[in-house]
């Protein structure tokens, strides 16, 4: 029987590279990882494919990950998300 994890889709969005670079070698050992360095790149994949998990920084230079994570869940209630960012405190 394959190993059930390998087929998890997962959805990294971050405008710095280094972070994505990052996280994409911690998961591609074992899951199927897509990278989107703009909010509007992450709507699109998320447009077009099914993720089990989007990663997501909070803030991208067109948008919000907030905004990603609303889109993400109208397509699919179930996906599970995780917000990072590199800020202090969540205000503006």
């Amino acid at each position: 029987m394959p190993d059930q994890l390998n087929n998890y889709e997962i959805l990294i969005v971050d405008d710095e590279k280094k972070i994505c670079n990052i996280i994409n070698s911690l998961l591609s050992v074992k899951y199927s990882v897509s990278i989107a360095y703009t909010a509007s790149e992450a709507i699109e994949l998320i447009s077009k494919n099914k993720f089990d998990i989007l990663i997501t920084d909070l803030k991208l230079p067109d948008g919000s990950g907030i905004d990603i994570l609303r889109y993400a869940k109208e397509r699919d209630s179930h996906i599970e998300v995780i917000i990072i960012t590199g800020y202090a405190a969540l205000d503006s």
